[in-house]
This record gives C-alpha cells, sequence and structure tokens, in this order.
C-alpha cells in the first residue's frame, strides 16, 4: 500500500470516514488502466471519473493506481447517511485537514449549524484553503452516487470550476454525477474509466481463476464464465467463491443464467449457504450494524471470539472492508450488507428487536450516545432514548450542537417529550439561542408542569426537582430578558435559579448568571451586569459550556462599547478569542458573537480592515451556529462599514439581509440598534421622510424623555434634525424652534448618560449636540462640546464617529488644534483626526503613472490591504463579480476599490494598473 496513503490514514479517526479498500487476492493489476490514469494526472487533468456499476472493481483499480502515484492520498468513503449535506461537509473537511489542518477550519462544525452558507462561499472557502497546501494531493471520494443533494451538487460543481492547481479530485461511482462533465470532456480536463475499461479479459478471467482462486477450470469453462459475467468482476468472484470444493464445476458454470441481478442474488445465497451454520448465525445477527468490531459484535451475538472472526472473514474475502490499519473496525460491502439484511427475515422479529437494545446498550457503555439513541429509535424505545437523551443532549448543547437534537425530537411522538424534563431544558436552550422564543415557551411550559409533578410527588429525591427548578428558572430568565417590558421579571427569575442550585451546579449557575447580567445591563446598573457575567464566564468555565461562557464575553465586551470602554471592550474580546484557539477550539460557531463585538470596537477606531475581517468571521460562525441575533449584529455592523465607505448599494444590500432574518427571532432591546442604522441609511439616500416614519412610533418617548435603553433612537432623532437643518433651502433660515427642540432633546440625552457614565452613547450626543450649536451659529458652544468629546475619544481611541460627521466637524476640529496648547498628546489626537476628515482627493498623494516613474514607492505608502488583494485578483483575470466572491464583498464595492487604485496610480484603466503593480513587484 502507498506509504502516503498509510501515513495520511493514520492521522484521521474513524469518524471522518476515511477509508482505506485493502487489495482483494485475485484481483488483476491492470497495467493499461494505469497508465491511462497516470497519464491524466501528468497532463493536468484536475478531474479523475470511474464510473461503473456495482461489481466491477472500480475501488480496487484505484487503490492499485494509487500505489504509483507519488503524491499524498486522502480518502473519502461515503454512505447513504452522508447525503445529509451536514454530514458530508463534515466529513469532507476532515478527510482535507488530513492533508493540512487548517483547511476549512474557517467553515465551523457543520454538525452544530442549522442553517449552512451558500455553496459558493463554502467552495471558496476551501479553494483558498488549499491553495495554501505546499504539495499537490489527490482526493477521492468513493461511492459518490449516495450523493443526490442539489445543494452538494452546487458546492462541489463551484470548487470544481475553481479546482486550485494542486488538487486532483478523484470520483467514483455507480452513475455519473450530475456534475458539468460535458464542459470537463470539451476542455479536456478529465480522465474518464468506464465498465467496459474496467472488464476482464479472458486471459484476465483465466488467470483470476488460475492463479488467485487455484481452481483449475478448462478454456471452454473460462470462456463460458467470461460470456455469461461479460467481466464483471463482483460475479467472476461469487463464481469463484462457489465453485471451491465443487467436484462438478462445469455442472455449476453451465447451470448460470439469467441476469446480473440473478446471477449476485443467486451466488450471494450460494456463499453464504456453504458456510457453516455458526458463520450464518454470526453474519445474520450482526447485519444490523452500520460498523464492526469484535467488543461489538461479541455483544449482540453473545459470543467471546468476535474479533477473531471479523478478521477471519475480511482474509476469506467474504465482502468485508477494512476501516483502520489496526484491523479493529469494519464493514461489510455494500451489496452483501443490503443481502443480509434482507435475509434478516429468517430471524424472528423480537430477536431482531433485541439486537438493537443490545447494540443501544454497548454504544452507550462506551459513550457513543448518538449511536445508542439511533438503535433506540429503530425499535421506538422511546422510554429509553429519553433516557439517552437525558445524558447527551445537556452535554450537545455546551458547545452548541442543536441540529440532530432537533432532528431527533421529531421522531418522538409528543406524549413523550413532558417525561423528561432535564432534556426538554435542552430543546428550550437550544430554540432560546436561535431566537424562537414562542418555542421555548411551549417548551419551558411543558417542563414547568413536569417538574411541579416531580416536586408534588412521592418517591422522587427533593434534590432533583429543586436542581430542574433552577434549570428552569435561568432558561426563563434569559427568556424573558429578550422580551422587552419583563427586564424585571428575569432579574428576580435569574436570583431565584441561584438561590436554588448549589455551588457545584456550575452550569446551571452560568445560565443563571447570563440572565441576571442582561437583565442588570438593561437596567442600567454597570458595575452589577460586569460583575455577573464574569461570574457566567467562571461558571461555564468551569463546566466547559463554552455557549453561556462566549454569550456572557460578548455581551460584556458589547457592554464596554455601550459604556464607551472600547480597550476594556477589545480586551474581554481578544482574550476570550485568544483561550479558544490557545485550547485547540478555533471555530465554535458561538464564538461568532465574540468576532462580532471585537468587529465594532475595530470600527469605532477607523480601522475598517480589521473590523470587516472580523465581521466576516462573525456572519461565518453565526450562519453555522444558527445565533440569529449575531447574524442580525454582524450584519448590521458590515452595514456600518459599506457606508462608512460610501458604497450605498452594498449596504442597502447588507442591511436587508439583516432585515430579513429579522421575523426569525432578534431580542427586542436589540431593535432600537437596528433602527438607528436604517435612519443613518436613509438619510445617507437623502430620504429623510423614511427616517422620520421610522422614528414617528417613538414619539412619546421622546416627548416624555424616559430614554433608557432607547438611546439609540433619541441620537437617530437628533441626525434627522441635523440632516433637515443642513438642507434647508438657500435663502431660508433654520427653523428656530426645530433647533430648540433638537437641543432640548440633545441635553436630556447627554444629561442621562453623562450621570449613568454610558460614554458611548454621551460622546455620540456631545458631537451631534456641537453640530446644533454650529448649525445655530452658537460657536463657543460647539467648542465646548466638541472639546468634551475629544476628552472622551482619545484614551479609548474614538476615530469613526468623529469621521461619520466630518463635514460639520472639519472645520471644528482645526479650529480646536490652534485652540489646544496644554496637552501634547491630545493636539496629537485631534491633528490625526484633522488629517483623517480630509477629503478623499486630498488625503493621499497621486501617484504618477508608471511611464513617469523617476523613483521607487513602497505600496504600503500607496494602496491598503484590501486594494492589493483586489488588484491582484484582477491582474490574475477575474471579473469584478469573481473578485466580489473571492473576498466575500459586494460587486460595488470592488468597483469602489477600484477607482480608489486607479486614482491613487494615476491611471485610466486595468491594464496600466497591472503594468504599474508589476513593474513593482506587488503581484507576488
Amino acid at each position: 500500500m502507498n506509504p502516503q496513503i498509510n501515513e495520511i490514514a493514520s492521522l484521521i479517526p474513524v469518524s471522518t470516514k476515511l477509508y482505506r479498500p485493502a487489495l482483494q487476492p485475485g484481483r488483476v493489476v491492470r497495467d493499461r488502466l494505469i497508465r491511462r490514469l497516470n497519464e491524466g494526472l501528468q497532463d493536468g487533468r484536475p478531474l479523475t471519473l470511474v464510473s461503473a456499476p456495482a461489481g466491477f472493481g472500480k475501488t480496487t483499480c484505484v487503490v492499485e493506481w494509487l500505489q504509483t502515484v507519488d503524491r499524498p492520498v486522502t480518502w473519502l468513503s461515503l454512505d447513504a447517511s452522508d447525503d445529509d449535506p451536514r454530514n458530508f461537509l463534515y466529513y469532507l473537511v476532515s478527510a482535507l485537514q488530513a492533508v493540512k489542518a487548517s483547511i476549512g477550519t474557517g467553515l465551523g462544525n457543520f454538525q452544530a449549524i442549522e442553517t449552512l452558507p451558500p455553496a459558493l462561499h463554502i467552495a471558496s472557502i476551501l479553494q483558498r484553503d488549499i491553495l495554501t497546501c505546499e504539495k499537490p494531493f489527490l482526493l477521492v471520494l468513493d461511492d459518490f452516487h449516495l450523493i443526490q443533494n442539489n445543494f452538494l451538487m452546487d458546492v462541489l460543481e463551484n470548487l470544481i470550476s475553481r479546482q486550485p492547481p494542486n488538487l486532483h479530485l478523484v470520483v467514483i461511482t455507480r452513475e455519473d454525477p450530475l456534475l458539468p462533465l460535458s464542459r470537463h470532456r470539451a476542455n479536456n480536463q478529465i480522465t474518464e474509466i468506464r465498465a467496459d475499461d474496467l472488464r476482464f479479459t479472458r486471459q484476465e478471467t483465466g488467470a483470476f481463476f488460475h492463479e488467485m482462486m487455484e481452481l483449475p477450470l478448462s478454456v471452454d469453462e473460462v470462456n463460458s464464465l467470461e460470456d455469461r459475467t461479460e467481466g464483471w468482476v463482483a460475479g467472476l468472484q461469487l463464481v469463484g467463491l462457489s465453485l471451491r470444493g465443487q467436484t462438478e464445476p462445469g455442472r455449476i458454470i453451465h447451470s448460470l443464467g439469467g441476469s446480473k441481478r440473478f446471477i449476485l442474488s443467486y451466488l450471494t445465497e450460494e456463499v453464504l449457504n456453504r458456510q457453516t451454520e455458526e458463520i450464518q448465525s454470526f453474519l445474520l445477527r450482526i447485519a444490523i450494524l452500520e460498523r464492526l468490531n469484535g467488543d461489538l459484535c461479541n455483544a449482540l451475538t453473545g459470543r467471546i471470539d468476535g474479533q477473531a472472526l471479523l478478521q477471519h472473514l475480511f482474509s476469506t474475502n467474504l465482502f468485508l472492508v477494512q476501516l483502520d490499519d489496526e484491523q479493529h473496525w469494519f464493514r461489510f460491502h455494500h451489496l452483501f450488507a443490503e443481502f443480509l439484511r434482507n435475509q434478516q427475515n429468517r430471524l424472528p422479529p423480537e430477536e431482531v428487536a433485541s439486537l438493537h437494545r443490545r447494540a443501544s446498550q454497548w454504544y452507550e457503555n462506551n459513550n457513543m450516545l448518538q449511536e445508542a439513541i439511533q438503535h433506540a429509535l429503530v425499535v421506538q424505545d422511546y422510554a429509553r432514548v429519553m433516557d439517552l437523551l437525558e445524558k447527551s443532549a445537556p452535554e450537545m448543547m455546551l458547545y452548541g450542537y442543536a441540529r440532530r437534537l432537533d432532528d431527533w425530537l421529531k421522531l418522538i411522538p409528543a406524549e413523550w417529550h413532558s417525561r423528561s424534563p432535564k432534556t426538554n431544558l435542552s430543546f428550550a436552550w437550544m430554540y432560546l439561542l436561535r431566537g424562537k422564543y414562542a418555542l421555548v415557551e411551549e417548551y419551558l411550559g411543558i417542563t414547568d408542569s413536569a417538574i411541579s409533578a416531580l416536586e408534588n410527588s412521592d418517591g422522587h429525591s427533593s434534590r432533583e426537582a429543586v436542581k430542574l427548578r433552577a434549570e428552569w428558572s435561568a432558561l426563563q430568565s434569559n427568556l424573558l430578558q429578550s422580551i422587552k417590558g419583563k427586564v424585571d421579571q428575569a432579574r428576580l427569575m435569574a436570583e431565584k435559579a441561584l438561590e436554588l442550585c448549589r455551588e457545584e451546579d456550575s452550569y446551571i449557575r452560568g445560565v443563571a448568571y447570563l440572565g441576571l447580567g442582561s437583565s442588570y445591563r438593561q437596567l442600567g446598573e454597570f458595575q452589577k451586569a460586569v460583575d455577573a457575567y464574569q461570574q457566567s464566564m467562571y461558571f461555564s468555565r468551569l463546566k466547559g459550556s463554552m455557549v453561556s461562557e462566549i454569550l456572557a464575553a460578548s455581551y460584556l465586551s458589547m457592554m464596554g462599547i455601550q459604556y464607551g470602554r472600547l480597550q476594556f471592550a477589545a480586551r474581554v474580546a481578544s482574550q476570550v478569542i485568544e483561550r479558544v484557539e490557545a485550547i485547540g477550539d478555533k471555530q465554535i460557531p458561538i464564538l461568532g458573537a465574540i468576532h462580532s463585538s471585537l468587529g465594532s470596537v475595530y470600527y469605532d477606531w477607523n480601522r475598517l480592515e480589521d473590523a470587516r475581517r472580523e465581521l466576516e468571521k462573525c456572519i461565518t460562525l453565526s450562519t453555522l451556529s444558527g445565533h440569529n441575533a449575531t447574524l442580525i449584529a454582524g450584519k448590521a455592523a458590515l452595514c456600518r462599514i459599506f457606508l462608512a465607505e460610501g458604497d450605498l448599494q452594498a449596504a442597502r444590500e447588507v442591511f436587508r439581509e439583516a432585515a430579513d432574518l429579522i421575523p426569525f427571532g432578534v431580542p427586542q432591546w436589540y431593535l432600537p440598534d437596528l433602527l438607528y442604522l436604517q435612519v443613518d441609511l436613509a438619510l445617507a439616500e437623502n430620504d429623510d421622510l423614511s427616517a422620520e416614519m421610522l422614528i414617528h412610533p417613538y414619539q412619546r418617548r421622546l416627548e416624555d424623555r424616559p430614554i433608557h435603553p432607547d438611546e439609540n433612537v433619541f441620537l437617530a432623532a437628533l441626525k434627522l434634525a441635523i440632516y433637515r437643518a443642513q438642507h434647508t433651502p438657500a435663502g431660508e433660515r433654520h427653523s428656530s424652534a426645530d433647533l430648540a427642540s433638537a437641543m432640548s432633546l440633545a441635553d436630556s440625552l447627554m444629561a442621562e448618560t453623562s450621570a449613568a457614565q454610558r460614554n458611548g452613547f454621551y460622546l455620540h450626543a456631545c458631537l451631534l449636540r456641537a453640530i446644533l450649536h454650529s448649525l445655530a451659529g452658537q460657536s463657543e458652544s460647539a467648542m465646548d462640546d466638541l472639546d468634551r468629546a475629544v476628552d472622551l475619544a482619545e484614551p479609548e481611541g474614538y476615530r469613526q464617529v468623529f469621521l461619520e460627521e466630518q463635514a460639520v466637524i472639519s472645520p471644528l476640529l482645526k479650529r480646536l488644534v490652534s485652540l489646544e496648547s496644554g496637552d501634547p498628546q491630545k493636539r496629537a489626537f485631534v491633528e490625526s483626526l484633522v488629517n483623517l476628515c480630509r477629503p478623499v482627493n486630498e488625503a493621499a498623494q497621486v501617484v504618477p503613472h508608471p511611464s513617469n516613474l523617476t523613483q521607487s514607492v513602497d505600496e504600503h505608502d500607496v494602496l491598503t490591504i484590501r486594494e492589493l488583494d483586489v488588484l491582484r485578483l484582477i491582474a490574475a483575470g477575474l471579473t469584478y463579480e469573481e473578485t466580489a466572491e473571492r473576498l466575500f464583498i459586494s460587486k460595488n464595492t470592488v468597483r469602489f476599490f477600484v477607482k480608489e487604485i486607479y486614482r491613487k496610480l494615476g491611471v485610466d484603466n486595468r491594464m496600466n494598473a497591472v503594468d504599474y503593480a508589476r513593474q513593482r513587484g506587488w503581484l507576488s
């Protein structure tokens, strides 16, 4: 066996379904096929297709070929369950990671997600990661005919259409896949092996029987078999097995007739019937298993020699496939497994059910609870299923693996749901993360009744009921704090949970403190919220509950932003990311919430490229996790970046994506943030009427002035007032009444946010009031407000908030520079803001056309990193649309970058830009 295959096989556990077929004794090495396959590889064709019906030796042919290939190989053997996109993608990425561990890490864990990213997005990430591999390698997909899902076909079609040159894809299938094969044929990009190529010739058939099967058949008998089997490899092997020990092989050969299906049925039955009764009994009883090992087979059959029997069957070629190099795990050949399961009607139904129960028990004893549940579901043993879910569901929810729980829930009759309050709490937690609040209430209602029954019954320990009630109260707290107007109730529920649970109940305490912290945050009690979130992180970490720990950290970071403590927010977020990476769990889906907070901090610091990178991670991970609130927040923050770049179309598109997710569940406290962004977007489009309509439902609050927690609504109202004052037609004066009303609103907002130390809101309000003073001709008051804003912004590094209002703020900042003389650090900060606020055509020196270039210029003094990325891709011939797909940005954003590149380089077309970049060596 190719040592490179062995090396890779040793890196992947059984669960990743790496499959290394063993060479069956008696297989003829067909040199002509190996030569064809090697020619295709050497000619640079990216795809090899081996397509033929069952039993033609497709897999063996490929294995024999790979022994001659001097490249790493990773092999993925598929089964029917892999037609589920999450299963297939999970195993595909695992196989690719055997070549390089970083491949696909940006996509997260597909087993834990509810909503998959777009097919193009998945393919683009894989393509990008594969390109980083130093050596070319082969990826083999065996039994690909089992994959019929259209989404998976889209993923593979996108990957193949842009296939990295260092990847060679080998597809083994019984039928042609729904891929653009004709296009690859026309472009000489595919090597094809078909059934006619795989058929044994008469000479090969004779060699097979004489040399491998050691059957001295006559030339006529060999020719007869060749005619009847048409060179069908499996048929020949079955014939050989049935002829062993026969005194009159010619009579058996003469009796063969009919179709290949008939031959398969007849010969398989002959093979089975020729086994001893002991072996037949063993095979029929272990046929319920997808994968086999000795101890598991012993548990089903009551034997003690299961491993020895499996190795014996493997050594005698009885359709057993080895799954690991240690010969510990096996599976049956698919056709033989199907035949055996059909033969199980020989066994009484109650015995088959008993076999599934024993299998379930073995899997439970070996801590393979998901497999245990699957076998219990087969026999509809719902009592056992619920018992197993009690053990597995909470552990799965610690990391957010909820989709499989949802699938199982659909298979369990409703009347059983109330039987396990502990499991129902896991389902409630699952739906809470996804914003499906109605389902959360439903499951908490069912669980409440079940817990009450426990509390009122005799024979159940009061400790069990108390612990369940504590967990129920903790989840109820997190639900209530997501529903506007119920924050006080949420706090009381969290406090009740903490009273009921013990110190060692770390998981419950982590969830309870999460709800308590969120309640205090909405009540405006900063220090209490900080303390509660830190307690949640501590207890969650003790239990290993990444979900509640990361959510607590993300809320803590978010609160830091609201209170103007950007350094604190960034430190919290960065430390969690570093900790997760240090323990090797880089792509826990719920981590998207942390990337959202860190991206928001980078935006406020005017580090837009860093912000974009974090938000792209946020969107990818939250799509995988199904955490709807984080996905909305990530898209909303990305919209703000597009607004800052002046790309209104991209901003509209991504905001629409965020808005479309709102019906699927978003906390009520987040709606004012979305309204503020939507008003900003409307005003950027000069649509003040739409902005007014958005604010109108809050008019009473604006008049009554109960500001918290709707600060963003007040900021939006101030922005609308400023816009209308700035756009008063020439010759008309600003309405003094409108300006006075807006000023009063700003006064109230600043007074409350200052008293509560919500400095993030206070800083924004301060700048907006400075603009109002300036528009009213009150320059000294405007300078006072600006000076206050700078005092708050400088220690934390705020910059973007000044740039959002630079049309009015820029001249005020210039004046502040001239007035500032006491604090050199403050003066330097203001000067940096003045430089940032300069018009774009003054912000950077235009580089002359390459033909006039007289001195070397460092690209970092001219183009940003993202502009260099765009330039390199368009130099490679990619269209704007393809560049946008590769960089995960909109096509309009690509146009914006290209325009900036042309401006900075002093060119007016792509060719001149590329020529200039090549002369400078920027395209390497």
